[in-house]
């Protein structure tokens, strides 16, 4: 039996580091690139319409605060 793929949502301000960690997670086929986002707030709406099964997040946009609020609205998301 086939396992459906984690859909991941990428965020940080910098595209070098989003293209690199989606090179790398396509590599296999148990993660899913569901989408990007350069900016915490829009790693939030992002995540209320998508509901992501895990976030990669650079915590310095501000992530943290971030994450409290895509917990809130997506609490299965990781």
């Amino acid at each position: 039996m086939r396992r459906m793929p984690h859909d991941v949502l990428l965020v940080d301000d910098d595209k070098l580091m989003r293209d690199g960690i989606r090179a790398i997670l396509e590599r296999g086929s148990e993660f899913r690139v569901a989408g990007e986002a350069e900016s915490a707030a829009d790693a939030v709406q992002l995540c209320k319409k998508a509901h992501p099964d895990l976030v990669i997040m650079d915590i310095g946009l501000p992530g943290i605060e971030a994450t409290a609020e895509i917990l809130r609205h997506s609490p299965q998301t990781r």
